[in-house]
């Protein structure tokens, strides 16, 4: 849920195992929202398998590319 998401601290680090424990879905195909303001991102590369991702807020990150989300519908 939302408000798991806004506690949790990444330190920069994301990956699609913790993607998949901070939206409590067992599959990045069924990821719709995912909520991670000011984490420290530098990348989305655990998103890219993420194709049906509807809403992303990454707000107050450094992100240098949004490649990763190029398969999303």
């Amino acid at each position: 849920g939302y408000s798991r998401q806004a506690e949790v601290q990444l330190g920069g680090k994301l990956t699609l195992p913790l993607l998949k424990t901070l939206t409590n879905k067992f599959a990045p195909e069924i990821m719709f929202t995912v909520t991670l303001p000011d984490q420290g991102l530098t990348n989305l590369e655990a998103l890219e398998e993420c194709e049906n991702l509807m809403v992303l807020n990454v707000a107050g990150n450094s992100i240098t590319s949004m490649e990763p989300l190029k398969r999303m519908k």
